[in-house]
């Protein structure tokens, strides 16, 4: 999972193999991609044996570069543990989030918000961005879980993608699918509004390079509980509660 992450998206690595070109390590999973005429297209799905071909070219790239850009001190650290590469060279340059997440709290348009998807009274738990199993979204589902059993009146209100079966199948063996609203993939600029409606983010991955939903949260003024898992303590660190991510009552004391 490490080694995806960091070669998954090194495009000009995996297009050009241009010795000098500068590779930037990112927290994206998935498929490994590159950049063609027509955009960025897929190369193959990971674990595939030419997703293992493409990671070990895009080593061999990233090997030859002057320098080499991470998105965190995490994410560097995991580049010089898989790769021979001089650590003096490796830089960290942070991802910055946006201006619109820095907009005043809109009292009415965050009540609108909570009529709308029938939250009044409630509070609002926010579980933003993909699916997939280093996200922890079972993990999430079980703390959420614990937080109806103790008779807390919450919602749970899902952005971004949709639940996996498995994930919907403990939806239905929880009896939580009256508790969770799913909005689906929201706007950026809706996205300040959502996170302002909200009463805490909660993020539990095993694994992350950056971790965006975070900073996006607290520039949004939505406290957040993150896992102490990859580079969330880093991005995080004082302004938010920092859990293990399979201490599912540690969680929800957070909460």
């Amino acid at each position: 999972n490490s080694l995806q992450s960091l070669t998954d998206q090194a495009h000009e690595a995996l297009r050009g193999g241009d010795p000098q070109a500068t590779t930037i390590l990112n927290d994206e999973r998935g498929p490994l991609w590159y950049r063609g005429l027509s955009g960025v297209e897929p190369v193959a799905a990971p674990g595939t044996v030419t997703a293992i071909l493409a990671q070990n070219y895009a080593l061999q790239c990233m090997r030859r570069a002057e320098a080499i850009v991470a998105i965190s001190q995490f994410s560097k650290e995991e580049f010089l543990r898989y790769c021979r590469f001089a650590a003096d060279k490796a830089h960290v340059i942070y991802l910055g989030v946006g201006d619109i997440f820095f907009q005043q709290k809109d009292q009415e348009a965050c009540r609108a918000f909570r009529r709308r998807w029938n939250v009044e009274g409630r509070h609002v738990l926010i579980v933003s961005g993909r699916t997939d199993p280093h996200k922890n979204i079972e993990g999430t589902l079980q703390v959420f879980h614990h937080l109806l059993k103790t008779g807390l009146p919450v919602t749970l209100v899902k952005i971004g993608s949709a639940f996996t079966p498995s994930q919907r199948a403990l939806l239905d063996r929880l009896d939580l699918k009256p508790f969770v609203r799913e909005l689906g993939m929201v706007a950026k600029e809706d996205l300040p509004r959502v996170y302002q409606s909200g009463d805490a983010l909660l993020f539990l991955s095993w694994y992350e390079g950056f971790g965006f939903l975070a900073p996006e949260a607290m520039a949004s003024g939505t406290p957040v509980v993150v896992s102490n898992r990859g580079s969330l303590p880093e991005i995080v660190g004082e302004a938010g509660r920092i859990v293990d991510p399979g201490n599912i009552q540690e969680a929800a004391a957070a909460l």
